[in-house]
């Protein structure tokens, strides 16, 4: 399938952008850079919501399987989906497992089943706010500024709007991250109307971060050096639930109770993260080259 913006702001051109600047200097008693008194400025470079917004593709498959017998039953489940997000340029990859069995022996009761959900997230996303603000009259690129992307300056162009394509382009951000979720309970039926179950409860789960920064000059003339970032987290939890319930009818009356106890473990955590610099080149894209 598809993903698009149903809907864009009208923004202004150019003439209209320049002339906002030129109402507000005077307001102000500012005056503008020179290049405010050509004609360059009053020509559309771009359109800028058409430069950050794309068309996403979205992709989903599924498969299900069940079956067993009278005392046995079994689910498995597998789906993966990719998005593309519809401001350029993030992708997201999930992937979702699922197995479980359900068995009956007599007055007990047992489950097994785990969960497990992967997603990779590529890129990221432009700015829908740079896109309003940045200068219609500005190319998306300018090979005489380190990066090759056109940027503004106060003292250029009274503004120091970022470009909404530039850190888009010029970093690689991929986020990697796993959950599992396995479960099992036993349940006994005691006497009529009377039950005890056990349940335990896991989350474990963890990720990766990684982020390649090309060298460039950003709004103001500021510099962004090459750099690489490499970080990682992991974290786990658990549930253990013990209670009887009862549930009886009695003519027209019915009695239902539950006695027991839950205990949530607080969990652990724990996280790392490095950042590398003085990367020679573009070479290796990689925190292990920085120096």
């Amino acid at each position: 399938g598809e993903a698009k913006v149903w809907k864009k702001l009208h923004l202004m051109n150019a003439g209209e952008y320049v002339s906002l600047l030129q109402d507000f200097a005077a307001t102000s008693n500012t005056t503008l850079p020179a290049k405010f008194s050509t004609n360059t400025v009053l020509v559309d470079s771009n359109r800028w919501q058409d430069q950050v917004f794309r068309t996403g593709l979205v992709s989903e498959n599924d498969v299900n399987i069940s079956g067993g017998s009278e005392k046995v039953l079994y689910t498995f489940s597998i789906g993966y989906i990719t998005k593309q997000s519809t401001l350029k340029s993030l992708t997201n990859d999930r992937l979702n497992i699922r197995f479980g069995l359900d068995e009956t022996i007599g007055r007990f009761h047992f489950g097994q089943s785990v969960a497990v959900r992967a997603t990779k997230t590529t890129g990221s996303e432009a700015s829908v706010t740079n896109a309003i603000e940045y200068a219609p009259y500005k190319p998306v690129y300018d090979p005489n500024i380190p990066g090759g992307y056109s940027i503004e300056s106060n003292i250029e162009d009274f503004s120091n709007a970022s470009n909404p394509l530039q850190s888009v382009n010029l970093t690689k951000p991929v986020t990697t991250d796993y959950v599992v979720m396995p479960q099992v309970f036993g349940e006994v039926s005691l006497f009529k109307g009377l039950r005890f179950r056990s349940q335990f409860q896991l989350e474990a789960g963890g990720s990766k971060y990684t982020n390649y920064e090309y060298p460039y000059t950003e709004s103001n003339y500021l510099s962004s050096p090459r750099q690489a970032i490499l970080s990682y987290n992991s974290y786990s939890h658990y549930i253990l639930e013990n209670y009887f319930s009862y549930n009886n009818a009695f003519g027209k009356h019915t009695i239902s109770a539950t006695l027991g106890n839950s205990y949530v473990d607080p969990g652990t955590s724990s996280s790392l993260q490095g950042t590398g610099t003085n990367i020679a080149n573009d070479n290796v894209q990689n925190i292990s080259v920085a120096t």
